[in-house]
């Protein structure tokens, strides 16, 4: 059922339109969590980069906080302390 989930989220992706970056952003991010959640921290992470660079590119900061919220859970569920904390710093 997870598959499925992912599954459909890339092909949201791959059919949303290309100017709606607001939207692309948030599914890459709903995206990364679903797959965090099957173990895939590192995948997930490289997808929450990718919304990331778009929600900083557009503007978006409630999209870009509701992002970082999750890469330190998920930083933080990895044991990873270093990237948790610079996130709280503000660093990326």
């Amino acid at each position: 059922m997870v598959d499925e989930a992912v599954a459909h989220y890339q092909q949201a992706l791959d059919l949303c339109p290309e100017e709606d970056l607001t939207r692309k952003a948030a599914i890459l991010n709903t995206m990364a969590l679903v797959i965090a959640q099957q173990g895939d921290i590192d995948r997930a992470l490289e997808l929450w980069q990718q919304s990331l660079e778009i929600q900083e590119r557009i503007g978006d900061v409630k999209g870009k906080a509701a992002t970082l919220a999750n890469v330190a859970y998920w930083a933080g569920e990895r044991g990873d302390r270093t990237q948790q904390l610079e996130l709280k710093l503000g660093d990326p």
